[in-house]
């Protein structure tokens, strides 16, 4: 094109960057508000009268302004008011506005400028590039109806119609718009585009594509420089294999976070969460939902207020009505945490397990437990843990300090209580300072100065041991120091005392019982009428006593017996009791509604004996929990009868 290296030098010299002062092209008159535009330069030039009509022709190093506006071409014409200019057209408008063209067409009345071919509309950092152009240079503000393409960087944004509000810094673009950057792609009917923040406003549908994500709106914004974006209305993201919806999405990119909000719900190949809010952190793996949180993973499922997991890690806390399903069991709490690492979790509040295999449930304030080897250990706080299970259509209560339940491998499942045992079932009572029980032999052991009740019949022993058959107590041992009392009318008591007793139940009625090692007997013997007639006292090693109806019936002696019967009204006290008597009915747990609140011991509870640690697994177990080192006694085997006809 003709003097194209003079206007390129003079483009350069007047198309000046920020900071920079324009060249003095008139240093009088650089201003005029009237509807004329002004020629300053041209190599040639012909004034001349068409039908009436004042022309001004030019060619070469064209120079023109109009209201502080300046323009440059390689010809133009101007016929009447009406600029029309060809050839490499260039418009600075305010230092900040570059507008370039093929053609002009400029009306100074309206201020407006249709340009055609090749036009280039540069503000800033930004350019916008079309075939065809109306820019208002009043207020500042180009309409294209032909694809438009704005640039910033590496990002282009492309779209069939729109117009650019340049004084707003605001663009609209519709009609199949499409931002391309790096790692980042957008289509979308239509779209607002803040230019002074780089921020895109959606319109309508919309689809993002971002490295592996993909994202679906309707409405909502997206920072081009930061990366932070909110995505409105039916909004879905799709992640990988997460897959997820809310009402709104909100995408941090500067801390890698994803807020689903309102009736969010994220799913992915192995987990599933639901709530108000979910909100992923990518960089720590840590996922928040909050508001009727759910989470699911595997084989376990979380729901509470609030919920806070690490897919790294498999960490989580949960707070406010907790309840956590698992194959196992369901853990219901006020607050729940639990640690993969270690394999140790601790609930908080108003804390229920269930094992919904055996149906035994657990409550306490303060619980531990572990989730590879089914460990729960609850612990005393404002009121004492209590386990519960239902035993022959009946429910067996038992409460302690401490609970501790485990099944270490598939063919063991035990429980340890330490600490003021109380147990309550409806017709069998008991307590002791501490417990052992496991599924091998379903055999509940109490140990030190344990007392066991089964209607009108007290036993007592340094341990005792509570075989349960069918749901059913069916077998009651009571070793060293074994006592057997049972009350009748008139505050007697046939008694029975030796080293070992072995008590055989019968729909929890006493059927049959073994005394080994220095056996003793007394019981009270009746008329006909039921009347007391004397008191019978026997010695011997080894003794089998038959009941029928709870009452004694016949008596088996393996060796030689020593005998004395007292007539009744001969007899005094010491002829009415054994030696180490002793009816505990005021420690008597009287039913299961109170039993939490209850204590029985009123001495201080001595330490384990070191011979009663049998398992050293458990000491580590109960060192990592609590740091106490103490554990219950474990149970030692009862000892054979040799007959038990």
């Amino acid at each position: 094109m003709r003097h194209t290296i003079l206007l390129t030098l003079l483009t350069l010299a007047v198309v000046t960057s920020h900071g920079q002062e324009r060249p003095d092209l008139n240093p009088k008159d650089t201003t005029d508000n009237s509807s004329t535009v002004k020629v300053k330069n041209a190599d040639n030039s012909i004034f001349e009268q068409l039908d009436g009509v004042d022309q001004q022709r030019m060619n070469g190093n064209v120079k023109m302004y109009h209201d502080s506006i300046f323009m440059y071409a390689d010809s133009a014409l101007i016929a009447g008011n009406v600029l029309t200019a060809t050839g490499e057209i260039i418009i600075i408008q305010d230092d900040s506005i570059n507008v370039f063209s093929d053609s002009l067409h400029y009306d100074p009345e309206s201020k407006l400028a249709k340009l055609f071919g090749g036009v280039i509309l540069e503000t800033g950092d930004k350019s916008l590039f079309t075939e065809r152009l109306d820019y208002d240079l009043g207020i500042k503000r180009g309409v294209f109806r032909d694809t438009a393409i704005l640039k910033r960087e590496a990002m282009v944004l492309s779209s069939l119609r729109g117009w650019y509000e340049v004084d707003r810094s605001w663009a609209t673009f519709y009609d199949q718009v499409v931002i391309k950057d790096t790692d980042f792609e957008l289509t979308a009917d239509s779209l607002d585009y803040d230019t002074d923040v780089d921020r895109a406003y959606f319109k309508g549908p919309t689809y993002i594509t971002q490295k592996n994500r993909q994202v679906y709106c309707e409405a909502g914004y997206y920072d081009m420089i930061s990366g932070q974006a909110f995505f409105d209305k039916n909004a879905a993201v799709i992640e990988g294999s997460k897959v997820g919806f809310a009402e709104g999405i909100a995408v941090i990119e500067a801390d890698s976070t994803v807020s689903f909000m309102g009736n969010a719900e994220v799913r992915d190949s192995i987990s599933w969460a639901k709530g108000e809010t979910i909100t992923f952190h990518d960089k720590t793996g840590e996922v928040e939902i909050l508001g009727d949180a759910y989470y699911e993973q595997d084989d376990q499922i979380i729901e509470g207020e609030e919920i806070k997991y690490n897919r790294e890690t498999e960490d989580f806390f949960s707070r406010g009505n907790t309840r956590i399903h698992a194959e196992e069991g369901l853990l219901t709490a006020d607050t729940v945490m639990y640690n993969k690492a270690s394999d140790l979790g601790r609930a908080l509040g108003k804390v229920v397990w269930a094992d919904t295999v055996d149906q035994r449930v657990m409550l306490a304030d303060i619980m531990e437990y572990k989730e590879n080897s089914v460990y729960v250990k609850a612990i005393k706080a404002k009121e004492r843990p209590l386990f519960y299970q239902v035993v022959d259509e009946d429910t067996l209560y038992l409460v302690a300090d401490t609970l501790l339940s485990e099944e270490p491998y598939d063919s063991l499942k035990y429980m340890k209580a330490y600490a003021d045992v109380l147990i309550y079932k409806s017709d069998i009572q008991a307590v002791c300072d501490s417990l052992y029980y496991d599924d091998l032999d379903s055999t509940f052991t109490l140990f030190r100065d344990p007392i066991c009740w089964s209607d009108t019949t007290q036993f007592t022993g340094d341990t005792i041991n509570i075989q349960l058959a069918n749901d059913e107590v069916k077998e009651i041992q009571a070793r060293s120091k074994a006592f057997l009392a049972t009350r009748h009318a008139g505050g007697v008591y046939d008694q029975i005392k030796g080293r070992f007793l072995h008590a055989f139940m019968d729909s929890s009625e006493l059927e049959r019982m073994n005394v080994k090692g220095n056996a003793e007997a007394l019981y009270f013997l009746k008329d006909e009428e039921d009347a007391y007639i004397g008191v019978n006292k026997t010695l011997c090693s080894h003794m089998t006593f038959y009941f029928e109806s709870e009452d004694l019936d016949n008596i088996r002696f393996y060796a030689e017996p020593e005998s004395t019967m007292t007539p009744m009204a001969q007899a005094g006290p010491r002829d009415k009791e054994l030696e180490g008597l002793r009816w505990e009915e005021r420690d008597r747990p009287k039913g299961s509604e109170e039993l939490r609140r209850l204590t029985w011991r009123k001495k201080e509870t001595l330490p384990v004996p070191e011979a009663e640690i049998a398992d050293p697994f458990e000491q580590e177990v109960l060192d990592l929990l609590d740091g106490s080192g103490e554990l219950p006694p474990t149970k030692d085997p009862p000892p054979k009868s040799n007959n038990r006809n």
